[in-house]
């Protein structure tokens, strides 16, 4: 599958005796996760109503991502696009030391070499992080996540701030007035997150510290991350590589209907010779119930290292998960008040005040 040749979909039929398996192969560049859940939601319908002798109807389509596009460009050159640049250029001015590796060669990264670790949370935790741990602090599951690998990453490195890469769906930020929900393409939006790990030394609780820090963090990113990448390509913003990074996917259980998900999967995803982006590469989503974390890394860590940092990776998220779940009652965060910089200090010295009217 090559842009310069095309095309960029290709279908296939595997006739089995208990089952036929349809393959539907896309290329990342016009198809994302949401993307999918469209396409497959689509397709089970369709599919129902042909087996059923209906007229085939599919509800309504949304914008094209041609204007989504135009729309896009029109942004890059905006003043309002401008006014991001010192919020992504102090993300990128941070000090972080770099992951613990062995070496640097590229032949080291290369896609063939790449490997996994991952681990699964049991369906009773889960169903905990899904539903019980809201109400501590007000947060969502990426947001914990990202708290507990970033406490993970801590212990392993021995540095208190480290950078890493993060998704977005891409399809909410800076055009509230087109509506892409029906939309095929590839809208993701990826931006660096600065996780900070560091607990004052008056602080008597550092899991509550670290949730709350992540979650402000991740409220104050400028539309949802929608335009780093505008002004990384358009403006001159200051940049280095993070070594790390990380998706939550969200829940997806499969299809619901006449259609089932294959049990059988492709030997490949990306290209074999294809250098790997970045060093560590961490997926997390919800399927049948339970999260699974998924790391893929290559041969630039010592032996066992990633599997250090993973175990602690998820010890860390059901120390979370215990500690939100168990909370009785929501305790606010600054950006429950306001999004501009509030300290933390400054809401305490608020909440003292208010509770001695």
């Amino acid at each position: 599958m090559r842009l310069d040749q095309g095309p960029l979909l290709h279908l296939g039929v595997f006739r089995q005796k208990e089952a036929d398996h349809l393959l539907i192969t896309i290329h990342h560049l016009i198809v994302d996760g949401v993307s999918w859940r469209i396409l497959l939601e689509d397709l089970q319908t369709a599919y129902q109503q042909a087996l059923e002798g209906k007229q085939i109807k599919l509800p309504p389509k949304s914008d094209s991502y041609i204007k989504y596009a135009e729309e896009l460009f029109d942004i890059s050159k905006s003043k309002a696009l401008l006014e991001e640049a010192a919020y992504w250029d102090s993300v990128m001015s941070s000090e972080t030391a770099p992951l613990p590796k062995i070496t640097d060669e590229n032949a080291g990264r290369l896609q063939e070499n790449a490997r996994t670790a991952s681990w699964i949370l049991s369906s009773e935790v889960t169903k905990q992080l899904l539903l019980e741990t809201q109400q501590a602090y007000g947060t969502d599951v990426h947001e914990l996540l990202l708290t507990a690998l970033g406490m993970a990453l801590h212990e392993w490195t021995g540095s208190e701030q480290i950078l890493i890469s993060t998704e977005g769906h891409g399809r909410q930020g800076h055009m509230p007035d087109i509506d892409m929900s029906r939309t095929a393409g590839w809208f993701t939006s990826v931006y660096p997150v600065l996780l900070d790990m560091r607990v004052p030394g008056g602080s008597g609780e550092k899991t509550a510290h670290r949730i709350k820090t992540v979650k402000d963090m991740m409220r104050r990113v400028p539309y949802h991350g929608t335009g780093y990448g505008l002004l990384r390509y358009s403006r001159n913003i200051l940049y280095k590589d993070p070594e790390i990074s990380f998706n939550y996917l969200g829940a997806f259980d499969g299809l619901e209907g006449t259609l089932k998900m294959s049990p059988f999967k492709p030997q490949h995803d990306i290209a074999a010779g294809r250098i790997r982006e970045f060093d560590l590469d961490i997926n997390a989503m919800v399927a049948a119930g339970q999260l699974e974390v998924k790391a893929v890394y290559t041969d630039v860590f010592a032996p066992g290292a990633i599997e250090f940092f993973m175990n602690r990776f998820h010890t860390h998220i059901e120390d979370i998960i215990a500690h939100c779940s168990g909370k009785k009652e929501r305790e606010k965060t600054l950006t429950d008040y306001s999004h501009t910089e509030l300290t933390a200090q400054a809401l305490s010295s608020i909440e003292d005040l208010v509770k001695g009217l």
